[in-house]
């Protein structure tokens, strides 16, 4: 059994009880019928928003403390404690930002931003951060699926490289035959104009890094099949305007 279902991207929107009801409780819930059903492996896909905060001075592994930041995080960590406590056979991946056609969220808003013709206020930002394409957490659902290995076991999951936010508009830019168009606004503005309206989290997002190994789950077989560059290359030429 793969278990995806879940409440993300809403923002403000949802209170803590509703992501703890949604994203905890009704996986406790699962887990423990599955434990009783006799199934043969839970594979769950919980979030890096259940180890760390929208930013990391370090690069992460699973070795990291868990300290998520949020409701969507809390609710998340909860989950996988639940499903732990519940007994049956499992395996816990934790992926990073998605990218792929029609992406929500973040890298939705990335896309529109670099579908836009105008000139954007990040050449100057340096934080670098993970991405996982979706073919790639595909493959990582397949492969846990066929390997002893994984059983009872969690992993954080990323592509192999990490790009900064210039790069990443650039790299959608040129797909679309586009120059990059960027221009360095201090980071101190661009920081202090989102914190004035209340994202800081977005500020955390953009001139922040969060860079993950996947260095356990290299090291029991899995390959990631989707290279970043063209990865997000291809979201960008298959997206809808």
């Amino acid at each position: 059994m793969v278990h995806l279902a879940g409440i993300a991207h809403r923002g403000m929107a949802v209170s803590e009880e509703i992501y703890d009801r949604i994203n905890h409780v009704a996986v406790a819930d699962l887990a423990t019928a599955a434990a009783r059903a006799g199934v043969a492996r839970l594979i769950y896909v919980s979030s890096i928003g259940s180890q760390s905060g929208p930013s990391c001075e370090h690069v992460l592994s699973e070795a990291d403390e868990p300290r998520p930041v949020a409701g969507y995080g809390r609710s998340k960590l909860a989950a996988e404690i639940a499903l732990r406590a519940a007994g049956v056979p499992h395996t816990i991946l934790r992926p990073v930002l998605m990218y792929g056609p029609n992406a929500p969220g973040n890298m939705g808003l990335l896309v529109r931003l670099a579908a836009s013709p105008w000139p954007l206020p990040f050449a100057a930002l340096t934080g670098r951060r993970s991405l996982l394409a979706v073919d790639n957490l595909i493959g990582a659902i397949r492969f846990a699926m066929g390997s002893p290995a994984t059983k009872n076991e969690t992993y954080v999951i990323a592509d192999l490289d990490a790009f900064t936010l210039p790069e990443i508009i650039g790299v959608l830019r040129a797909a679309i035959a586009r120059s990059p168009r960027l221009f360095p606004l201090p980071q101190r503005l661009l920081a202090g104009g989102l914190r004035m309206i209340g994202q800081d989290d977005l500020w955390q997002r953009l001139g922040g890094s969060l860079v993950v190994s996947s260095a356990k789950l290299i090291g029991a077989g899995w390959r990631p099949a989707v290279d970043t560059h063209q990865g997000l290359a291809t979201m960008m030429q298959s997206s809808k305007p």
